[in-house]
């Protein structure tokens, strides 16, 4: 079958997957995947192959994709919550190692021992038409969910878990968020749902068609910060004090930098946009202010479940962040969120 695969940079045959043949048997399934959508991380490393700066990847080829929807295909013999049909997503960690104090305590998703923490880097991911997948992660879709929504729902449960789990994020707190692609606009309207005021939003001269979707769907500021003081914006916001909680959501070492800059004393920091090429920020200005800084690592069960339940509630809005591409169109599917022209690209697999 034929599938994308990322770091070959073209799309190639895959082997068909079979029920027990592969590491999540007994409890496997087969999914047939509908729509595969297009990750930040997928983003750098096609960014990275284009400039010959990736090295090669061993191994056979496999479909890359984690962020999907699709139906339920076939199933493992000792599979009993799941039938032919049934409308799923699935959470991107296969199971931790079950024995260590993390696995025991809810915090299987951080295992050390877990060699690779995702199922398409072990067995190929949606980019194609089947995929196995390990049933003690997957989620049915409820029937107000379009497909097209419930594959937004893993990049929904990491801005749910940097925002809730992470950045405990309390009604009436003030909180910025710096970045503008589909988690910092999702992480916005976490923020709303649970009351905080304002939420800023910020981004850059080619991000200004993000920024206005973002105002649109749950900022009440937003932020151009290469035309815009950032600080002046934060300190008139918050009476000089600074934003109770700040959240760096775009990779950028000079955001996690403004983070600290613009948080008050005492305040909180979330870092989770990944892809940083050096050390965050230093510790003086950590010290000085007694911030708290966190870092926020994917998702857990819970703000899978809560992210999909926010989706059907019609809380978080997705709709508008997607655009569709067939999968023979990865180029430009790829080619669009590099010129930011697109927020969350779905690549449609028939």
């Amino acid at each position: 079958m034929k599938a994308l695969v990322l770091n070959e940079l073209k799309i190639m045959d895959v082997p068909e997957p079979k029920i027990g043949e592969n590491p999540y048997e007994p409890y496997d399934f087969i999914a047939e995947s509908k729509f595969c959508g297009i990750c930040g991380g997928e983003l750098r490393a096609w960014e990275q192959l284009k400039k010959g700066t990736r090295p090669p990847t061993a191994g056979s080829p496999k479909a890359m994709g984690h962020e999907f929807s699709g139906i339920v295909h076939d199933t493992g013999r000792k599979v009993k919550d799941l039938e032919v049909g049934d409308r799923i997503t699935c959470e991107t960690r296969v199971p931790g190692c079950g024995n260590c104090p993390l696995c025991r305590s809810t915090q299987d998703y951080i295992c050390p021992h877990t060699e690779i923490k995702m199922w398409s880097g072990l067995t190929g991911g949606a980019a194609t038409r089947y995929l196995a997948l390990p049933a003690k992660r997957v989620h049915k879709i409820p029937k107000n969910v379009s497909m097209e929504e419930a594959a937004v729902t893993e990049p929904s449960s990491i801005a749910y878990h940097a925002m809730v789990d992470r950045g405990h994020v309390f009604a009436g707190e003030s909180v910025a968020i710096l970045g503008s692609g589909a988690i910092a606009i999702l992480a916005a309207q976490i923020a709303k749902v649970h009351g905080a005021s304002p939420v800023i939003m910020t981004g850059l001269n080619i991000d200004k068609w993000r920024l206005k979707v973002g105002k649109q769907l749950g900022a009440d500021v937003v932020v151009n910060v290469e035309e815009e003081d950032l600080a002046k914006t934060v300190n008139d916001l918050t009476d000089g004090l600074g934003v109770d909680l700040a959240v760096e959501a775009s990779g950028s070492n000079k955001a996690a930098d403004q983070a600290v800059e613009i948080v008050r004393p005492g305040g909180r920091v979330v870092i989770f946009g990944g892809g940083f090429p050096k050390a965050p920020p230093s510790a003086w200005p950590l010290i000085g202010k007694e911030i708290e800084i966190r870092f926020s690592n994917g998702h857990t069960y819970n703000s899978w479940t809560k992210a999909l339940k926010l989706i059907s509630e019609g809380k978080i809005k997705v709709k508008p962040l997607i655009s569709v591409m067939p999968l023979d169109d990865w180029e430009e599917a790829f080619e669009s969120l590099h010129q930011r022209k697109t927020i969350k690209v779905l690549l449609q697999i028939e």
